[in-house]
């Protein structure tokens, strides 16, 4: 699953099917946009039964309201939270995405 300003939450199985993939956003997102997305996902990892989070972290884009907003959830649930800083162009963050997957 991924976030899309959008469409909210998206199942990685739907992401190439349309109206999920022709969709555009405007960057950057406004303070309020964040704000509201950081608070849904924290309530959403509340109502889940997730044994672990791993956020892909994107501090460009959301700043840190996000990785906050899950660290304290996932605490709060005494769920395992894992994150890595979004790098699209690394290699290093594919081998530590690789690494954090196969845990």
């Amino acid at each position: 699953m991924f976030l899309c300003c959008s469409f909210w939450r998206v199942p990685i199985e739907l992401d190439e099917v349309y109206p999920l993939s022709q969709h555009e956003t405007v960057l950057p997102l406004d303070k309020e946009t964040i704000e509201y997305v950081a608070d849904q996902t924290a309530k959403y990892i509340k109502n889940t039964n997730y044994k672990a989070v791993i956020l892909l972290h994107d501090p460009e884009n959301w700043n840190d309201a996000l990785l906050k907003a899950c660290k304290r959830a996932c605490a709060k649930r005494k769920v395992k939270f894992e994150h890595l800083i979004l790098n699209r162009e690394s290699k290093a963050f594919l081998a530590s995405f690789k690494s954090l997957m196969e845990k």
